[in-house]
C-alpha cells in the first residue's frame, strides 16, 4: 500500500512541484500557510488538475499525464476534509452521514442494484450511521445540525462522514485550525488511532503546526514556497533538517550563514569561527596513504552547503563531565535582552566579534535591553551582562582601562540578536542568566542546511 505523487502545476504566483513515496499510515505535509499544502490536496483530491505528472495509489493510476488518466474525485476512493469541514448545513449529522451510505460505489448490502435488495441496505445504512456516530462520540447528536454543534463535534461529524465511504487515502486539511489547545490534543490523539488502526489507509495531513505533525508520527514532509522535499522519519526530519526552510519548520531559529572555504571547512561570519564537522575516522591499514582529513574523521561538505542551525536545546553552559573538549564548540556571547515565558526563558544574545566587541566595551545590554528584563537596572547585573563583574577582564590581561579604550574605539551601535536561545526554567536561574559568558554545542548538533527552495 503506498501513494506516488510526482505532479508539477504552474500558478499564479509559484509553481507546485511535489516529489514524494508514502507508504500506509500517516504523512504529514508541514508548510507556512500560503506554501501550497491545499493545492496539493485538491490536486490529490481530483478538485484540481496538474499541469504534468502522476499519482498512483496502491498501484492504480489516479492521474497521468502521458496516459491521459485523470479520475474524477467519486472514482478515486478518497476522503478530502477541508478546513471548513464542508457539512451539508441543512443535513442533520444523521443525514450527512446516510448520503455517503447511499452514494457509495459498494454500499453496504446487496450490490446487484435489484429493488428487493433496498430495504436491506436501507437497515444496513441505518446501522453503520449508529456504529459510526458512536465510534466518533456523536452518540446522541444524530438529529442535529452542524450550527448545533460545537467546532470539536464538527470536526468528529466530518470525520465520520469521510470514513463512512471506506476511503484509500485519506486528506486531511488543517482540521485542528481553531481548537482550544487541550481539544486540539484530544482529538488529534483520537483521530491518530482511529487512522492507525484502519488497515489499508494512507493518511496525509496538511498543516502548519510542528507540533501536531510531530504528535501524528510517522512521516513528515515539509513544503516551501510550492516545493516539496522527500518524505522523512518523523525523528529524522526533526533532528536533521536538509534546508534552511525544513530547519525554521522544524523549530530552530539559530540559522547563519556559512562560507565554504574548501570540502572540510566552513567559515560562519556571523558566529566569528571557522567549523569543520566529524564524521567517521579512518584507520589506515599496511602501506595505506590516509589523508589528514580522514584521520581526523572530518565529514565532506557538500557543494551547496549554504548555512548552518543550533538548536536551542543543544547548548549547554559547560561541557559535561566525562566527555572530551574535542567534541564541543565554545561561542562566547554577550546577553542582550531577557523575557520570561510560561514555563521557559528567551535569551538573546550576540556572539563572535560582535560579543567581544561590546564586552570590551563595558556597556551594559543598555538599548538591546527589554522592560520586563529582572532587575535589569542594578549595577551589578548590568556589569555581569557585559563580563565586567570582576571590574577587569582577565582575558589576555587587558585590564578594564584598556578595554574602555577599546570600546570607545568602537562603533556605538548595539549589537543585532544574532541568535534566540529558549532556556527551560528547570535548568537556569533568574541569577545565572545575567552571568552567562560563553556557551558549548557539540560539533555532531551543528546541522548542515541548503538555501531554501523556490518554487
Amino acid at each position: 500500500m503506498s501513494l506516488e505523487v510526482h505532479i508539477r502545476k504552474k500558478e499564479q504566483n509559484r509553481t507546485l512541484d511535489v516529489n514524494f513515496k508514502a507508504e500506509k499510515g500517516i504523512l504529514s505535509i508541514l508548510g507556512e500557510t500560503g506554501s501550497g499544502k491545499t493545492e496539493l490536496l485538491s490536486c490529490l483530491a481530483g478538485l484540481q488538475t496538474p499541469d504534468e505528472g502522476s499519482i498512483v495509489l496502491n498501484g492504480s493510476w489516479l492521474y497521468d499525464s502521458l496516459q491521459k488518466i485523470c479520475l474524477p474525485p467519486a472514482q478515486r476512493k478518497t476522503g478530502f476534509l477541508p478546513e471548513s469541514y464542508a457539512l451539508f448545513p441543512e443535513m442533520t449529522v444523521e443525514e450527512n452521514i446516510r448520503l455517503v451510505l447511499g452514494t457509495a460505489e459498494n454500499p453496504p448490502g446487496r450490490a446487484d442494484g435489484k429493488k428487493e435488495g433496498r430495504r436491506e441496505r436501507k437497515l444496513l445504512a441505518a446501522m453503520r450511521t449508529t456504529e459510526l456516530l458512536k465510534e466518533y462520540g456523536l452518540d446522541g447528536l444524530g438529529g442535529c445540525y452542524p450550527d448545533e454543534l460545537s467546532r470539536a463535534q464538527r470536526l468528529m461529524a466530518a470525520m465520520a462522514r469521510m470514513m463512512a465511504a471506506e476511503p484509500e487515502l485519506v486528506l486531511l486539511d488543517n482540521p485542528f485550525a481553531g481548537l482550544d489547545p487541550y481539544l486540539r490534543a484530544e482529538l488529534l490523539q483520537r483521530i491518530r488511532e482511529k487512522l492507525t488502526s484502519e488497515k489499508g489507509v494512507t493518511c496525509v495531513f496538511a498543516t502548519a503546526d510542528r507540533d501536531e505533525a510531530y504528535a501524528m508520527g510517522g512521516s513528515i514532509v515539509s513544503m516551501e514556497n510550492g516545493a516539496c522535499t522527500g518524505e522523512k522519519k518523523r525523528d529524522l526530519f526533526f533532528h536533521a533538517p536538509e534546508t534552511v526552510g525544513a530547519a525554521l519548520l522544524s523549530g530552530c531559529h539559530n540559522i547563519a550563514k556559512a562560507e565554504r572555504l574548501d570540502d572540510f571547512h566552513a567559515l560562519v561570519p556571523a558566529w566569528g569561527a571557522v567549523l569543520v564537522f566529524p564524521g567517521e575516522k579512518r584507520i589506515p591499514q599496511a602501506g595505506e596513504a590516509v589523508s589528514p582529513q580522514e584521520a581526523h574523521g572530518w565529514e565532506e561538505l557538500s557543494g551547496d552547503f549554504a548555512f548552518v542551525g543550533i538548536r536551542e536545546e543543544d547548548f549547554c553552559l559547560r561541557i559535561p563531565e566525562g566527555r572530551k573538549a574535542a567534541d564541543f564548540r565554545r561561542f562566547p556571547v554577550l546577553v542582550q535582552r531577557v523575557e520570561e515565558d510560561l514555563q521557559s526563558w528567551r535569551i538573546w544574545f550576540a556572539t563572535g566579534r560582535e560579543a567581544r566587541r561590546l564586552e570590551l566595551s563595558g556597556k551594559a545590554s543598555g538599548s538591546g535591553s527589554s522592560s520586563s528584563e529582572p532587575n535589569a537596572g542594578t549595577e551589578a547585573e548590568r556589569e555581569a551582562a557585559t563580563g565586567n563583574l570582576e571590574g577587569k577582564d582577565k582575558k589576555n590581561g587587558e585590564s578594564s582601562d584598556k578595554a574602555d579604550k577599546e570600546g570607545r574605539r568602537s562603533s556605538e551601535e548595539p549589537a543585532k540578536s544574532l541568535l534566540l536561545w529558549k532556556v527551560s526554567k528547570r535548568e537556569i536561574s533568574r541569577e545565572e542568566i545575567w552571568r552567562i559568558r560563553r556557551l558549548y554545542i557539540e560539533n555532531r548538533q551543528i546541522m548542515r542546511l541548503t538555501a531554501p527552495k523556490r518554487g
